[in-house]
């Protein structure tokens, strides 16, 4: 069967459903006849079957603490960076840190009494 026709497109709309078992009996001999005959859409059933069994395995852990002072800086030079290349103009660095700091002094000083 050539890939690519309309059986295809159906396979692909219901191949979920059928890894989870969610089909008709009728459904899935019908998916089962065409997947005999089509090494492409046998080939996009394996992918995405591999795909929920690594998803079924994954374990996200731990999320991982606050990063450090020094990587916070290291991160704004590389926005600052990567914003001055994207609009072609300079960015001084320290410019935005500079201006945090100042804000929060200014916060700091409106607290105090």
């Amino acid at each position: 069967m050539p890939h690519g026709t309309e059986e295809c497109k159906q396979i692909f709309a219901t191949l979920s459903q059928y890894l989870d078992l969610e089909l008709p009996p009728e459904a899935c001999r019908a998916m089962e006849a065409h997947l005999a005959g089509c090494p492409p859409c046998v080939a996009f059933a394996e992918s995405l079957r591999k795909t929920v069994a690594l998803c079924h395995e994954y374990d996200a852990g731990e999320m991982p603490g606050p990063i450090s002072e020094a990587a916070r800086a290291q991160l704004r030079d590389a926005w600052q960076s990567a914003l001055a290349g994207s609009i072609g103009l300079p960015v001084p660095r320290g410019r935005i840190s500079q201006t945090l700091a100042e804000k929060n002094d200014d916060d700091t000083a409106g607290r105090t009494g």
